[in-house]
């Protein structure tokens, strides 16, 4: 633990007797995170991993971490080094990581999600899927894919592109990574809410997308898929079109293609995430053969 005392305490400007009780969290798939007392408070130091230079603009989540300060939305951030990519923010006592087989509680961080984009804040940083395919293909381009059909599959899903951007209604600021594990849940019942930390992709984007991003981050199957979505739109007072519907299960398949790739990067890299792009891998199969089933459809009913 003394590399990570050194790193506290030299972004802190602190001597080492005034941290104490610094413990390694276990969650996290990208970086390494520690929680520290300092002056009787508890706080959280997040460490990039490695390789995560080439996937995070660190000046960009600077921004955005001082837009979201002071909302609520998440933990708030005391110390951000926009070139090494540390931050330390409050530690946010007293929750839980969201169950998203829990209904309370996926109610409650859709609530938290809903409230950012009906916020429509804006940013000068903008995502782009299909860039994200240019950053982690080449790392395992030379090895074979475990998956024998992953290049007809990438041809078809991108062919889905034009589709997703003609039925995007809106771009406003949207976490892009709003994953369960991403999701604090207060566990006093007089004050229940969710929190939304690790906001280093966000950008402007189509909100849909983060939808998307809990649903396969959470293994979510297709009975459970439709009631998240539904729970989404009413939620925020909206009706989900058959056109709507129909983009959100082709970004199901553009993603699970996406961390398909991502996974493949890291097993490369030496982090065997076989399982998990197994599971991303068949939603960008079954959820493409979905939208190509519905857009061969006359009759459109939501």
């Amino acid at each position: 633990m003394s590399d990570v005392l050194g790193v506290i305490c030299e972004s802190l400007n602190v001597n080492e007797s005034t941290i104490s009780d610094i413990q390694r969290l276990s969650t996290g798939m990208t970086n390494r995170g520690y929680v520290f007392t300092y002056k009787g408070e508890r706080y959280i130091v997040r460490i990039p991993g490695v390789g995560t230079d080439k996937m995070v603009d660190r000046v960009k989540e600077a921004t955005i971490y001082n837009t979201i300060n002071g909302l609520g939305f998440n933990d708030d951030t005391i110390y951000i080094n926009p070139e090494t990519g540390i931050k330390i923010s409050k530690y946010l006592e007293d929750t839980h990581v969201c169950d998203p087989y829990n209904d309370e509680d996926v109610i409650l961080s859709l609530k938290t999600l809903c409230r950012l984009h009906d916020m429509k804040l804006k940013v000068d940083y903008s995502w782009d899927t299909y860039r994200e395919f240019d950053l982690y293909d080449p790392i395992w381009k030379g090895h074979s894919s475990i998956f024998t059909d992953y290049e007809k599959v990438k041809k078809e899903i991108l062919g889905l592109r034009k589709f997703i951007e003609d039925n995007t209604d809106e771009v406003i600021l949207t976490h892009i990574d709003a994953n369960h594990t991403n999701n604090l849940i207060t566990n006093d019942p007089s004050n229940p809410r969710a929190y939304l930390i690790d906001w280093e992709f966000a950008s402007m984007y189509d909100p849909h997308l983060d939808i998307v991003c809990f649903a396969i981050f959470a293994y979510y199957e297709r009975e459970r898929m439709e009631w998240y979505i539904d729970k989404y739109f009413e939620l925020r007072n909206q009706k989900c079109s058959y056109d709507t519907r129909t983009k959100i299960y082709a970004y199901i398949a553009t993603y699970g293609l996406l961390w398909t790739s991502w996974a493949e990067a890291k097993r490369i890299e030496g982090q065997d995430l076989t399982d998990y792009a197994k599971v991303q891998y068949k939603y960008a199969k079954d959820y493409l053969e979905i939208v190509k089933e519905r857009l061969g459809k006359e009759e459109k009913i939501a």
